[in-house]
């Protein structure tokens, strides 16, 4: 007969752990071989940050920003850094609708279209000197998600914008914890 030597319970937990870490390593490893061109570089982050979409897979950069905070965050720093105009969180809001931003060198007010009622004019002052702008706008909510919208160069200092009512980005100047900058 042969003799089965029993464990103690210091060892099984060794076993356990010892596992659990190869099962969590195989893992990683598994997920890196299926989808190794869905990974995002820092140097995709920068150039999607920058409008430089044409290089690169936008759906996946989005798709990892929806799913990682700490990208998102990444990506508020680097558009923070090299935006041209930023506003802050709006002070207070006034009702309903989209609220007046102001910030260093710059403004944004709402007008309404004579011709269609249902459209409303984004208005964009900067005020002083104008700057080389890249012509982006973007917008951070509270959890770092950013939308970004072209816009037309400045004419005269102002940039006009016409959206309907229901527009994404009229929607994020309506709320008051979103900030605005202008790249």
């Amino acid at each position: 007969m042969s003799e089965i030597q029993v464990l103690s319970e210091q060892e099984r937990e060794e076993l356990r752990q010892s596992f659990a870490e190869e099962a969590t390593a195989r893992e990683f490893l598994e997920q890196l071989e299926s989808n190794p061109h869905d990974a995002v570089s820092l140097r995709d982050l920068y150039l999607y940050a920058c409008g430089d979409v044409k290089d690169f897979d936008i759906i996946n950069i989005e798709k990892a920003l929806a799913s990682n905070p700490a990208m998102r965050n990444a990506l508020r720093r680097m558009v923070t850094e090299a935006a041209c105009y930023h506003s802050g969180e709006a002070r207070a809001a006034g009702g309903s609708g989209p609220i007046p931003r102001f910030g260093n060198g710059f403004s944004i007010r709402y007008q309404t279209s004579q011709t269609v009622s249902d459209n409303i004019y984004i208005i964009i002052e900067l005020i002083g000197e104008i700057p080389q702008l890249e012509h982006i706008l973007y917008i951070f909510d509270e959890a770092d998600t950013c939308k970004s919208f072209p816009l037309s160069p400045p004419r005269n200092g102002i940039i006009q914008v016409l959206v309907s009512r229901d527009d994404p980005l009229l929607e994020m100047l309506s709320d008051p914890k979103t900030e605005v900058m202008l790249r």
